[in-house]
């Protein structure tokens, strides 16, 4: 690569050239020869320009059992490490199997105010309030006790599950906790929550404005089973995700197809139904608990946060009601995945997402994500 020194002298020297041909009206043979020069610098620059651009900074790792894995192009620092600490940091504020993290506290006082000391804790139950409306109400952190009821009676034979689920059914609603800027309430005893469905959208959410703030100009995030993107213009990149690792389809036939999905500024979440370790979900309107409705669901939003808990709603409520959230919301797309009568995995796309064969599969485009950036 030339050095910048040695370009910009380059191209000085080239530009003085051509415009004294131009100003003394020289012959053609040496005015093609100063245009031949400025062509050459002005090459050279866009060379330079995408050869910075197309060689990606790629590191991947585990932060305390969580995978996750990162590309950012025009990246001149070591971000990794940084990376790395806000991982781990919003893993113990957010995740609800850390006895210490401010869920768990939340979780353990009582009905006065909470104090919400720890930004990514406020932050997150502001989105998830908001999550909350745009799913009409199917995405609710506060079904935690009644999850937890439920996995008590499946290995209690005392008969007293059935009265701990209809204690804690009533305590079960988003309404019973009220999120300011600076402090949340419970309005009822005995409310708690569960913001492990938003947790990992919310972190690789959290590690692209990491990124943004060390002047990548393009980058692809993904922690477990949630990735984002972003372009920063003038780049305009089209990232190309693979779904398959995420999609897990292999179980429920032995050649699955391929799904390429095609992102510039977007996000995705992933719910799979794995046949050896089923998934299972609480209803906050029947309360009742059951697997998925789908063998794997792809939702695509503006933010991973977002697009997890519109994936939990899909899982929960199925392909009918998360082509509502399509109609009503504007700012989703899914891509299902369903077992049929004869024992096949079908896909079906909601009616704003393209799907363009290919050899081996299929590539898979938001089509209505522009008009949502």
């Amino acid at each position: 690569m030339i050095s910048s020194g040695k370009f910009i002298g380059f191209f000085k020297s080239s530009f003085s050239r051509s415009w004294f041909c131009v100003q003394h009206k020289m012959c053609c043979k040496h005015a093609s020869k100063a245009a031949s020069c400025i062509f050459a610098a002005v090459l050279m620059t866009l060379l330079c320009r995408c050869g910075s651009t197309d060689k990606p900074v790629a590191f991947e790792g585990c932060v305390k059992a969580e995978d996750y894995a990162v590309r950012c192009w025009d990246c001149t620092e070591d971000v990794q490490p940084v990376v790395e600490t806000l991982l781990e940091t919003l893993i113990e504020s957010l995740s609800t199997a850390q006895d210490n993290s401010d869920v768990a506290k939340f979780n353990a006082h009582d009905c006065s105010d909470f104090a919400l000391n720890s930004p990514a804790f406020a932050q997150l139950l502001l989105e998830s309030k908001v999550a909350h409306e745009k799913t009409a109400g199917v995405f609710d952190p506060t079904v935690l006790p009644l999850w937890e009821a439920w996995q008590h009676s499946r290995t209690s034979t005392d008969g007293a599950a059935s009265d701990l689920y209809a204690k804690h059914d009533c305590i079960v609603g988003y309404d019973h906790v009220v999120v300011g800027p600076h402090r949340a309430k419970k309005l009822r005893e005995g409310v708690r929550l569960s913001l492990d469905a938003l947790r990992h959208g919310y972190a690789a959410d959290k590690v692209l404005e990491q990124l943004k703030s060390s002047h990548v100009r393009a980058a692809r995030v993904t922690v477990k089973n949630s990735v984002v993107t972003c372009s920063i213009p003038p780049v305009k990149r089209l990232h190309k995700i693979d779904l398959t690792p995420l999609l897990h389809l292999s179980e429920h036939t032995a050649t699955p197809p391929t799904y390429c999905v095609e992102m510039d500024s977007q996000a995705l979440a992933v719910q799979t139904q794995h046949c050896k370790s089923p998934s299972y979900y609480v209803d906050p309107f029947t309360r009742r608990v059951s697997l998925g409705k789908l063998s794997a669901v792809v939702a695509f939003s503006n933010r991973c946060t977002l697009a997890n808990a519109y994936a939990t709603a899909a899982m929960i409520k199925g392909i009918s009601f998360a082509n509502t959230l399509v109609q009503t919301q504007g700012d989703v797309a899914f891509l299902f995945f369903y077992v049929d009568a004869e024992g096949n995995i079908q896909h079906q796309a909601s009616q704003n997402l393209s799907l363009r064969p290919t050899k081996d599969g299929w590539i898979v485009r938001w089509i209505d994500a522009a008009a949502q950036t």
